[in-house]
Parts: structure tokens; sequence; C-alpha cells
């Protein structure tokens, strides 16, 4: 929280900056053949989340959702906001398909989105400026996936109570454990 604060405190510029920034700094720019025998390095690792992996953590919040007795939609994306794996569980809400994605996604800024919208409820400019980002939510439930200090992707929970839908997306977060 206090991180989301630093980051915050600045404002949405500093917000918009540091998101346009990234962006700019992942874009690919075309060199001459000169810059390439300078710069041997033409590729870099990044770690980001298995199929695999993605699909426990769904079958764990879905197992938590049945033993809460609630009806739940799960969505797991990866570093780059792509869907992973998806469940809705039958009789589950069909706004939380969409809301689960949703939270998913906004966990990539690297805070969960009850925290997200703890740290901005008090700034209407910062609330305002969130609708800008399409597919961000500020609704709990949704969660950073984070190894080794790196947001891998993100887990979002949707049908429930804000903290029914906390307690499943932080049980699909405890497969990283195991």
């Amino acid at each position: 929280m206090t991180q989301l604060r630093n980051v915050l405190s600045g404002g949405f510029f500093l917000l918009l900056c540091a998101a346009v920034s990234a962006s700019i700094a992942l874009t690919p720019t075309v060199g001459s053949a000169e810059d390439a025998k300078q710069s041997p390095q033409t590729t870099y690792t990044k770690k980001t989340i298995t199929h695999a992996l993605a699909a426990r953590m769904v079958e764990a919040a879905i197992a938590h959702a049945k033993e809460l007795g609630v009806k739940q939609n799960v969505a797991v994306v990866d570093d780059g906001g792509n869907l992973k794996a998806f469940a809705r569980m039958d009789g589950a809400p069909l706004l939380g398909i969409e809301g689960s994605q949703r939270k998913a996604y906004t966990a990539l800024f690297g805070f969960g989105t009850a925290d997200f919208y703890n740290a901005i409820k008090d700034n209407p400019a910062l609330l305002v400026g969130l609708s800008h980002f399409e597919g961000a939510t500020v609704v709990g439930g949704g969660l950073p996936i984070t190894i080794d200090g790196e947001v891998v992707g993100g887990i979002g929970v949707g049908g429930g109570t804000v903290e029914q839908d906390i307690s499943c997306a932080e049980a699909g977060l405890r497969v990283l454990g195991e």
C-alpha cells in the first residue's frame, strides 16, 4: 500500500508518464547493421506464467469458492494482459466474466485492486483518469502474480462479495507456494 501511495503521490500525470515510458522502452526500434554489431544483444528473457500454472491457480480459486458456497468467475492473465486461463462456475453471475478479467488486468499495475481503489478514492482526477485505461477496474478481487519480485501476471475473481472475491484470488495465489 505504501508503494502504491508513493507511485500515486505525484498524481495521475506521473502514473501516465510511467506507463508511456514503459511502453516506449518496450517498443522495438529498427537500427542499422552497424548498431547490431555494436550491441550484440537483440533479445531478452522475461518471466511469464505458463498455462499449467494459470490453470492450477483457477482450480485453487474455484475449490475455495466451493468451500465458501459462492459461484465465481476466475481469470488469470499473463504479464501482457492476455488471458491464460478462465473458468465460470455453473450459476456464476454473467457480470463476473468481464469483471474478473478486468480485475486480473488491473492487478498488472502491481497492486491488489482493492488497495488501488483505497489509494485513489479521494482523488477525483485519478479516479476519472483510470477510466481512460481500457479494461481497468478498482473493484476488489484482483491480485498481481509476483515471482522473484516481478509481476508476471494477474488473477481476478468476480461473482461474490468483494471479501469473497479477494479470498478466492488469494487461494489461487497460494499455488505459488506449493
